[in-house]
């Protein structure tokens, strides 16, 4: 169970960013909230045919502090995305993963709720910059789904990296293809 204090915490110290963020004038928003998208149906539709049926949970605001060790009850690995949407959405959108991420990594066995906790300790974030910065950026827009996962830690992660092509997120770093990476690094595209 996380103390109001560790909450207080994270939200001072993110929402001191924010602010910080949203005073700045618009063409240095622009740039800084301005990212590069993939779209590319074809892989997209490649990608689709290898998830597996996944019993997605209902979303869950970020800056709300979801108690996960209250809401997932089981000990069982999964899988979750992060992803931002505004206030007002057209027609369900625009609404972008920007994340993608599992539990019990390299056999671990980790619960899925311990691995979603660790993102409500700011001592924890601050070690990610990738997933620091994304919070710093988007933290009252930020919304969390996941789906627990029955099978081996290796199916996990294959499934992981189906789902980084499949959303292509910003802030996912490491869990692309072989020919993702070579083409991020071919085109310097810094994902």
């Amino acid at each position: 169970m996380i103390t109001q204090a560790t909450l207080d915490l994270l939200d001072a110290d993110i929402r001191k960013d924010v602010r910080r963020y949203n005073r700045m004038p618009f063409k240095d928003r622009h740039k800084i909230f301005s990212h590069e998208i993939r779209i590319d149906p074809y892989w997209c539709n490649k990608k689709f045919q290898q998830i597996p049926v996944l019993n997605w949970s209902a979303d869950f605001k970020f800056s709300s502090h979801p108690d996960f060790q209250q809401i997932i009850t089981t000990n069982d690995i999964g899988v979750y995305i992060m992803y931002v949407k505004p206030v007002n959405l057209l027609i369900d959108m625009p609404q972008y993963v920007m994340y993608v991420g599992i539990s019990g990594e390299n056999g671990s066995a980790r619960p899925l709720r311990d691995r979603l906790m660790d993102y409500f300790y700011i001592s924890k974030i601050k070690l990610r910059n990738n997933i620091h910065t994304m919070l710093q950026l988007y933290y009252d827009h930020v919304y969390i789904k996941y789906a627990l996962f029955n099978g081996t830690y290796q199916s996990l992660e294959q499934l992981e990296e189906i789902l980084h092509e499949f959303f292509y997120p910003k802030f996912g770093k490491r869990d692309f293809e072989p020919e993702t990476k070579a083409a991020h690094s071919a085109w310097n595209t810094g994902q």
